[in-house]
């Protein structure tokens, strides 16, 4: 019940004298709750039009990415991808993966250090992007030998471009309990007998 005067107070004060950072601060900062959330974002947008500090549009930003999702794109489009956002990488990236803007995924998941490769793979294999696929795929497989997952993918890849060879190489290199060896392999001998008979 005190929390909820408290709440009364502080909202009776911001009436008073909307343009008052600590008062907005304070309380975004002591009442950011799911239950809230209407009188957060309009504290938030009072706070942003007082204080144009990169710390105030963090807090707006992730309170898009926390409550509003669908709301979050135009604001996001409206910053480039840098390290100043790192904290907020990996939930950006997902919400444009989320909305199929693969492109815009793949170039914040740059700044996340918990985007695994795979799923940035997933996306550049979306935007058709062979040229960068292979190159970052050589490049990391070059440092995770054993990412058999990965490998199986790559494998997939370069079957879909009609490169079997590459494709047979790299399916023969998964151990033989991957389940996805057999699978690809028994799909390469179906399309390199396929190719035989056209010639």
């Amino acid at each position: 019940a005190n929390d909820l005067i408290h709440e009364k107070w502080i909202s009776a004060q911001i009436l008073v004298t909307p343009n008052d950072k600590d008062l907005l601060n304070s309380y975004v900062a002591n009442f950011y709750t799911p239950e809230n959330q209407a009188k957060i974002k309009e504290a938030l947008i009072k706070l942003l039009k007082v204080d144009t500090s990169h710390e105030s549009y963090l807090k707006y930003i992730d309170f898009l990415l926390g409550y509003e999702p669908q709301n979050a794109i135009p604001e996001l489009d409206k910053i480039d991808p840098s390290a100043e956002f790192s904290e907020y990488a990996t939930t950006i990236a997902w919400t444009y993966a989320d909305n199929n803007q693969f492109q815009k995924a793949y170039d914040w998941a740059a700044f996340s250090s918990d985007i695994d490769f795979y799923s940035k793979m997933q996306w550049l294999i979306e935007l058709k992007d062979n040229d960068k696929l292979i190159h970052e795929y050589n490049e990391y497989i070059a440092k995770n030998r054993d990412d058999y997952r990965v490998k199986a993918q790559m494998s997939m890849v370069y079957h879909d471009m009609g490169n079997f060879k590459e494709s047979w190489i790299l399916a023969s290199q998964l151990p033989d309990e991957s389940a996805d060896k057999e699978a690809i392999q028994k799909m390469l001998n179906t399309d390199v007998i396929d190719e035989e008979r056209d010639v």
